[in-house]
């Protein structure tokens, strides 16, 4: 969950950077930003039940865009690859992570909110180098703001314990 909620940190941060970046109202786009960092973080795999302690290398790409009718448009792709030790069994693991999220930003309405749509796919492999089962995390997340200020939000998790990758 900590891993999620660091790609919701790290996504939602990039979102509020980014879309003042956008060049014109005509539909032009920023350059993408590409840059990487490396991060360490407790996972749970709740396939082996045990923590996870993960070092991670990331590679990010963004891009936002303001559209003619003054919209925003924001994405981020992100890709990791690492390793892992279990705390408590000293397994060694294969990590991999992938966000994918999409945002759409209107101008505000008479309300005083901005209509929002957002989209995010987060998926994380924790591979066993030994006798522990892998586990395939995957997370859907969509959310949106109507003109009426009404906030919707589901996020769907899904977590694979086959250890197939």
């Amino acid at each position: 969950m900590k891993t999620v909620l660091t790609a919701l940190s790290v996504a939602l941060a990039l979102a509020l950077a980014f879309p003042a970046a956008a060049q014109s109202s005509n539909g032009n786009c920023a350059p993408p930003e590409r840059f990487s960092f490396a991060f360490n973080i407790f996972t749970p795999n709740g396939c082996a039940g045990e923590t996870v302690l993960v070092s991670e290398q990331f590679f990010v790409n963004t891009q936002s865009c303001t559209l003619a009718d003054g919209s925003q448009r924001f994405r981020v792709n992100e890709h990791s690859n690492g390793t892992g030790v279990g705390v408590t069994t000293g397994t060694d693991y294969v990590v991999t992570d992938q966000l994918h999220a999409h945002e759409l930003i209107s101008e505000a309405t008479p309300s005083g909110c901005p209509i929002l749509t957002e989209s995010e796919i987060i998926r994380q492999n924790l591979i066993s180098k030994g006798s522990a089962p892998n586990q395939k995390f995957t997370l859907r997340i969509t959310a949106s703001i109507d003109a009426n200020c009404n906030l919707t939000f589901d996020a769907t998790p899904d977590t694979d314990c086959t250890g197939n990758q």
